[in-house]
């Protein structure tokens, strides 16, 4: 249960808008499924301990997207803004039909 909320939360990447992502929603059913009186994990733990456990996750699944690539194709994006430091930032996205992926 505790990995599933890492990697949701890395999924839902925690703006506002989580509400309404579909990563947000699966979380909440599988913990009103799994145990009523469940306890989220510690914020210590959370940022240390299972985000290291779930890290190569991710890897895994986009090898087998990578794979539909092929058949589907995919779009190339980017987002970018500058921080509070003046620093500028930039997100470059893989998008496909089995999701959008973080690039660089």
């Amino acid at each position: 249960m505790d990995k599933i909320i890492v990697k949701k939360k890395i999924g839902c990447g925690t703006p506002f808008n989580v509400i309404k992502s579909n990563h947000f929603k699966h979380m909440i059913c599988i913990i009103g499924h799994y145990d009523p009186g469940y306890l989220p994990p510690s914020y210590e733990k959370l940022r240390t301990t299972l985000l290291k456990e779930v890290k190569n996750d991710p890897i895994k699944d986009l090898d087998v997207v990578k794979e539909s690539w092929k058949e589907t194709r995919c779009t190339i994006t980017c987002d970018g803004w500058i921080s509070v430091d003046n620093i500028p930032l930039l997100n470059i996205l893989c998008v496909c039909p089995k999701g959008v992926f973080f690039g660089k």
